[in-house]
């Protein structure tokens, strides 16, 4: 449970009233796992590891686990009518496809549906 998924960690803790992916509201904060945030986690996971006595919780192969779910979702999520790689903002926590960007494909006539194409909201590109 908590912020553990298999794409990246969640924006919101699993057991909580707010994580749910009902809205078809865009760019939200129920759930999905939002590669910039992760690399801000990762960030200060690094800082934490190098600057502080050792952990209970956190440690080196949490870092490295993390890093390969940040990379894995640059490289090899879904999304529609592009391939790998792409980057958007929210990605699906457990399944892997970018929310925001399916919820646009809904509408093929929607000007924003291909923004992923050149969306720096990332520190992986860079």
């Amino acid at each position: 449970q908590g912020f553990k998924a298999k794409w990246g960690p969640t924006t919101t803790e699993r057991r909580h009233r707010c994580y749910n992916f009902t809205t078809d509201a865009q760019c939200n904060w129920n759930g999905g796992s939002w590669p910039f945030e992760t690399s801000k986690v990762g960030t200060g996971l690094i800082n934490l590891l190098q600057r502080y006595p050792p952990q209970p919780h956190a440690s080196v192969s949490d870092f490295e686990e993390l890093l390969a779910q940040y990379a894995r979702a640059h490289t090899q999520s879904h999304a529609e009518e592009s391939t790998p790689p792409h980057i958007d903002e929210d990605l699906h926590p457990d399944d892997g496809f970018w929310i925001t960007r399916r919820k646009l494909f809904r509408n093929p006539k929607d000007p924003l549906k291909n923004r992923g194409e050149s969306y720096f909201h990332s520190s992986y590109c860079d």
